[in-house]
């Protein structure tokens, strides 16, 4: 009799996790059962190059810095500004050139106007002399080896 309940017992677990397994592949909505209303992750993009790199500052700390870069996308919506390093060019003889684009997110619908971006990234740790930001119809030249302008 022990035995037979035994069987029993299993027969019943094996139902309830069965049950709980064919139905894994339902999951709660975003933000949980309870109706929790969360805004929705930012899906992902494929980031393009901008309209146009309109300006671009560097702030030096001694060997390192930031650079900085704004631009100004053809359409509204535009997110998510990057300065993306392209290319580090060593085949000049007073140091090396950085090349970086100014990408980002286009919208998913085109929306009028235009939109300015601004994104910023640390300095490349070689010995660099100049960077070229690009976008889709223009470039900046930042000369590092110029003398900083007064504050």
């Amino acid at each position: 009799m022990a035995r037979q309940a035994g069987r029993r017992l299993a027969a019943v677990a094996l139902l309830l996790v069965g049950a709980t397994a064919a139905r894994a592949d339902i999951a709660p909505p975003y933000g949980g059962w309870r109706g929790a209303r969360r805004p929705l992750p930012p899906a992902s993009c494929t980031k393009v190059r901008i309209h146009a790199v309109d300006g671009a500052q560097l702030d030096r700390q001694g060997n390192a810095g930031t650079l900085s870069a704004n631009g100004t996308a053809s359409t509204g919506g535009w997110h998510d500004a990057e300065l993306r390093l392209v290319t580090v060019d060593r085949n000049e003889a007073r140091g090396a050139t950085a090349i970086y684009e100014l990408v980002g997110c286009p919208p998913e619908t085109s929306a009028g106007g235009s939109t300015r971006l601004t994104a910023a990234t640390p300095l490349p740790p070689a010995r660099v002399h100049r960077i070229v930001i690009k976008a889709a119809t223009n470039e900046q030249t930042v000369d590092l080896d110029a003398p900083l302008p007064p504050r």
